[in-house]
C-alpha cells in the first residue's frame, strides 16, 4: 500500500489557486491531509470576517481543492478545529458528502481516538490524530467535544493496545505538535517518536510548525517530524494578518510504501509554493539520501543526549520558550506545559489590545 502525506490545507473564502500536473498525485493508494480548522457555512464566514473574529476556518470550497490533491482523508486533530463552536459536525458532513473521511476528532474522547481505517489486499492500514494541548488543541471532556490528546502515555497505550489485538495492521500516528516555525524537533518530541515505533507504529507523521522539519529512519520505519504547510495562502486571521513565507518556498509530500516488510522506502516529493500567485510547481523527487532532506535533518543518528545539546545551540525558538528534554518527566513537563499557555494567553491579550501585531 503506497500512501502520500500532506501538511496543512486552509482556504478562506474568495481565494484563487493554480496548481500544476503533479504525477506523484497519480501514482499512489490514499492521501492524506491535515484540515486545519472547521469548514464553516458561508454566512458564518460573512459575520467572521464582518466581526473580525479570530477564527481560522475553511471555506466550502476547500473541498475542491481537497479533491484537487485527490485527499480522500484529513486529519482534524489540530489546534484550530474548534475554533468556532461545535461547527465539526458540519465539517464531516461535508467531508462525508465528498466522500472524504476524517480522523482525530470528535464530540468524546471514545470518537476522537477512533483509527481511520483503510482496508487493503496485503493489510489495512490504521491511522490515528492526535493533538498537543499546549498549542491550542482542545481536549474532549465529558460532554465537550475535543481532538485526540497528545498525552506520552494516552499514545503509547494507544498502541499497545492495538497492538495486543492486531499485529498485521501498518499504523500511521498523525502528531501535532512542537511549536510554530521551529526548525527542530523538541528533544522529547525525538525521543517518543522512537518509542512508538519500537512499540509497534509504522510511520510517525509531525505537524503544526508550518515548515517542514527533518526527517529520520528508525528501524526501517520513517519519523517525519514536520511535513509544513501544504496549501495555505495568506489570510487574515481576526486581527492578525498570516502570512508564513511572503517569498516562495519548498514545501513536502511524502510517499511510503507500507508493503509488509522491515524497512519502508520513502520518496520525498518538493514542490515550490508561491503565496502571491497562490500556485504549486513540482520541484524534485529525493530518497532518503537526497541532498534537501539531509539539509533538513543534521541531527540524524545523534544519540539523546548529544541531541539536547546540540538542540539548545540550534533551535530557531530561542526567547521565553521553553525546551522539552525528556517525554517521561512529568512533573517537568507539566510546568513547563502551564507556563507556555499561559505565555500564549498574554501574547493574544496583547494582540486585542493592539500592542502586539
Amino acid at each position: 500500500m503506497r500512501i502520500l502525506l500532506l501538511g496543512d490545507i486552509s482556504l478562506a473564502a474568495n481565494q484563487s489557486y493554480s496548481v500544476d500536473s503533479l504525477d506523484f498525485l497519480l501514482d499512489v493508494d490514499h492521501i492524506i491531509a491535515n484540515l486545519e480548522g472547521p469548514i464553516l457555512p458561508e454566512r458564518e464566514i460573512k459575520e467572521i470576517e464582518k466581526n473580525k473574529d479570530r477564527v481560522l476556518y475553511n471555506s466550502p470550497a476547500v473541498v475542491d481543492v481537497l479533491e484537487k490533491f485527490k485527499v480522500d482523508q484529513v486529519s482534524l486533530a489540530n489546534n484550530h478545529i474548534f475554533d468556532h463552536g461545535d461547527n465539526i459536525h458540519f465539517t464531516k458532513r461535508t467531508l462525508t458528502k465528498a466522500g472524504i473521511g476524517c480522523f482525530g476528532a470528535g464530540d468524546s474522547l471514545t470518537e476522537a481516538q477512533k483509527p481511520y481505517v483503510l482496508p487493503g489486499k496485503e493489510r489495512d492500514l490504521k491511522v490515528f490524530g492526535f493533538g498537543w494541548d499546549v498549542i491550542g488543541c482542545q481536549y474532549p471532556v465529558g460532554e465537550k467535544p475535543g481532538v485526540n490528546p497528545l498525552e506520552p502515555d494516552h499514545l503509547l497505550q494507544t498502541i499497545r493496545d492495538l497492538r495486543a489485538n492486531d499485529s498485521r495492521s501498518a499504523v500511521i500516528f498523525y502528531l501535532h505538535w512542537n511549536y510554530e516555525l521551529e526548525k527542530y524537533p523538541q528533544p522529547a518530541d525525538r525521543q517518543l517518536a522512537r518509542k512508538l515505533i519500537e512499540e509497534g507504529v509504522d510511520a510517525v507523521i509531525g505537524l503544526h510548525p508550518h515548515i517542514p522539519q527533518g526527517a529520520e529512519s528508525y528501524r526501517g520505519k520513517p519519523i517525519i517530524y514536520s511535513l509544513g504547510n501544504w496549501f495555505f495562502p495568506p489570510r487574515n486571521f481576526g486581527p492578525v494578518s498570516l502570512n508564513f513565507s511572503p517569498a516562495p518556498s519548498r514545501q513536502i509530500a511524502v510517499e511510503i510504501n507500507l508493503s509488509p516488510g522491515q524497512t519502508y522506502p520513502v520518496h520525498f516529493h518538493w514542490v515550490i509554493f508561491d503565496p502571491l500567485s497562490q500556485t504549486i510547481q513540482f520541484e524534485r523527487t529525493e530518497g532518503w539520501d537526497g541532498e534537501m532532506i539531509a539539509e533538513l535533518s543534521p541531527f540524524s543518528g545523534m544519540s539523546d543526549r548529544e541531541y539536547l545539546s546540540w538542540f539548545r545551540l540550534n533551535k530557531k525558538k530561542h526567547i521565553s520558550l521553553p525546551i522539552y528534554r525528556d517525554y517521561s518527566l512529568r512533573i517537568e513537563n507539566w510546568i513547563k506545559d502551564s507556563y507556555v499557555k499561559l505565555r500564549q494567553q498574554m501574547i493574544w491579550l496583547l494582540v486585542k489590545l493592539h500592542l502586539k501585531t
